[in-house]
């Protein structure tokens, strides 16, 4: 075993070396993501909620998005891919965007864990087209956290992303009212029902 180690909650080790050795604990995502916080901690937004908002958005892109989205509904599948795009964070922590662009290791580091996550719950990687989906709700999800939060950045996330709409923000507060451990159990729901379509 290498030396490039760390111990998650379970107790299980992580060889950043050796991607494919990796031991996945449902436990250590669940746990991981209740305590790690978005936006380096400037905004208290938890990845939990973050992974459950956007399993909300995606799970109402027809009926939210109708008039902007390229995409028809995206099926189970592409829910799933959404639901857990940022599982790998509970490994490799959320850096954000600006800084990771300068880590190259990072980026390849972060990759093969995100690889190994797929494979894992039983996903192909995600083509261009379901990764256009990601990304589209994950910026969705940028608008809304940043304005529910007052965040500094907020007016020129919404003048890039477009502002949030009232029913993203009502699927928030919906998000909001589930217990850490119900926005857990909504989101895997997703990742295991899109995992038999792929």
């Amino acid at each position: 075993m290498s030396k490039a180690i760390m111990t998650t909650a379970s107790g299980r080790i992580i060889d950043f070396e050796n991607p494919g050795d990796l031991d996945v604990c449902e436990h250590d995502i669940f746990h991981a993501h209740s305590n790690i916080c978005r936006y380096n901690g400037t905004r208290r937004v938890m990845l939990l909620e973050h992974d459950a908002l956007v399993t909300i958005l995606v799970r109402n892109l027809g009926a939210v998005y109708s008039d902007f989205n390229p995409w028809p509904h995206p099926g189970i599948r592409v829910e799933g891919l959404v639901a857990m795009h940022d599982f790998v964070e509970y490994i490799v922590g959320d850096v954000v965007t600006g800084l990771k662009q300068m880590l190259p290791a990072y980026q390849v580091i972060e990759a093969a864990f995100s690889n190994r996550l797929w494979d894992h719950f039983g996903y192909r990687y995600p083509t261009l087209e379901e990764q256009a989906c990601i990304d589209f709700i994950d910026h969705r999800a940028l608008v809304v956290e940043t304005h529910v939060t007052c965040h500094p950045v907020a007016a020129r996330v919404a003048e890039r992303f477009g502002p949030a709409t009232t029913r993203e923000l009502e699927l928030w507060f919906e998000v909001q009212a589930l217990t850490q451990q119900q926005q857990w159990e909504y989101t895997m729901a997703a990742v295991r029902e899109g995992a038999g379509c792929s």
